[in-house]
């Protein structure tokens, strides 16, 4: 008996730990459902209550409880992804901090485009942990020249 529960000690946090979803793991699911046929609507899923985007130089705020899935659906549009689909999703860096929040910088590569500023979608995503699992709670993405990274350094 005594070794079980010593068994226990050792090894439930790996096996507790096991099953939850890290935030690159997350993103990479988001990313295949945005780039995918996934009807607009189910994206509220990947995302907190009151999400900020924020495109190039314009950031969005809404109350508006549709606001996450019309985004998704107007980005989809405005990037041309039936057009110029990405194949890859690269993260270059991630924190993950212990208060549940997570940093992601990460690259969305579009091989088939032959525009320069068409090449790569730059991301970076503020995630929070909620009883649900990873939600996003920003998102900046940019277009980049280079086709495979966003930092310059």
């Amino acid at each position: 008996m005594r070794y079980m529960a010593l068994f226990w000690l050792v090894f439930a946090p790996v096996a507790l730990s096991s099953d939850e979803e890290d935030p690159s793991q997350f993103i990479a699911a988001f990313a295949a459902d945005f780039k995918g046929h996934k009807e607009a609507a189910a994206f509220d899923q990947y995302f907190v209550g009151a999400p900020v985007f924020f495109l190039g130089e314009q950031p969005g705020i809404s109350s508006a409880p549709d606001f996450a899935p019309g985004m998704v659906e107007l980005l989809r549009e405005t990037l041309h992804l039936d057009q110029y689909p990405f194949g890859k999703v690269k993260v270059e860096s991630q924190n993950i901090a212990d208060d549940g929040t997570a940093t992601l910088l990460v690259v969305f590569e579009r091989e088939r485009s032959r525009e320069p500023y068409a090449k790569a979608i730059c991301n970076i995503f503020a995630l929070t942990k909620t009883q649900g699992g990873w939600k996003i709670s920003f998102w900046h993405l940019v277009t980049t020249y280079h086709p495979t990274r966003c930092t310059w350094a």
